[in-house]
């Protein structure tokens, strides 16, 4: 059977390289800067609500660009990756925001009472317990909770229950220069990264001999909140 003939009933799906999956790490992460830039700019004009929802943009292709690199990683260990299974794991947003908020921007609160513990105690090791099950919960709810923060300051819809509506001209800066900060936490941590595999890893430098990688911007100097 010649080769025509062996394709013609099924749809062949092209591997894609590291070299070509590195790149769009590198764009991806670009691109995460230039909308960060953005929000940093329109943060400075007082325009809040555009503000934060370009933030949360540049935190979503943070992951983004952090997903390509997972896959370009597994394409040197082997693995096939095509361009559906790329298209599958960037399809939802909060795939991407999972990825693009890291342990180090999310913050839980746990408030105290009495005396802290001894050290050494059962009640240090309980408290421990405790403080780590928090972060595990506030790590898995923040992807929805930059998501939902992106919609009310992005559309009119109605609030249930209540004769009002969410109005995104109301957001407020403090909401906006913290997803800020955020995006740019992100960024700064995922450009040192790929900086770091481009000095140390010898794959990576590989790839840079033969694909021209976009340098990536340096990090945003970002505003004090008053």
């Amino acid at each position: 059977m010649r080769r025509s003939e062996r394709l013609s009933g099924a749809k062949v799906k092209a591997r894609l390289t590291h070299g070509y999956l590195c790149m769009g790490t590198f764009l991806a992460a670009e691109q995460a800067w230039h909308l960060l830039h953005d929000a940093n700019f329109l943060y400075g004009q007082e325009r809040y609500a555009n503000s934060l929802v370009l933030s949360v943009y540049s935190v979503e292709e943070v992951g983004r660009s952090r997903i390509y690199l997972e896959q370009t990683e597994q394409v040197l260990q082997g693995r096939v990756i095509t361009l559906e299974d790329v298209k599958a794991r960037c399809k939802v947003h909060m795939e991407k925001l999972e990825h693009g908020r890291s342990p180090l921007t999310v913050h839980a609160s746990t408030f105290l009472q009495g005396e802290p513990p001894s050290p050494g105690s059962v009640e240090e090791s309980q408290l421990a317990h405790r403080l780590q099950e928090l972060r595990r919960a506030r790590e898995k709810a923040a992807p929805k909770e930059t998501h939902d923060k992106r919609f009310r300051a992005l559309y009119v819809d109605p609030i249930d229950a209540v004769k009002e509506w969410n109005i995104p001209a109301k957001t407020e800066a403090y909401d906006a220069w913290d997803m800020l900060y955020v995006a740019g936490i992100e960024y700064e941590v995922h450009r040192s990264k790929l900086n770091r595999f481009l000095g140390e890893k010898a794959e990576f430098q590989e790839i840079a001999s033969r694909v021209r990688l976009p340098k990536l911007p340096e990090p945003i100097s970002l505003p004090d909140l008053y």
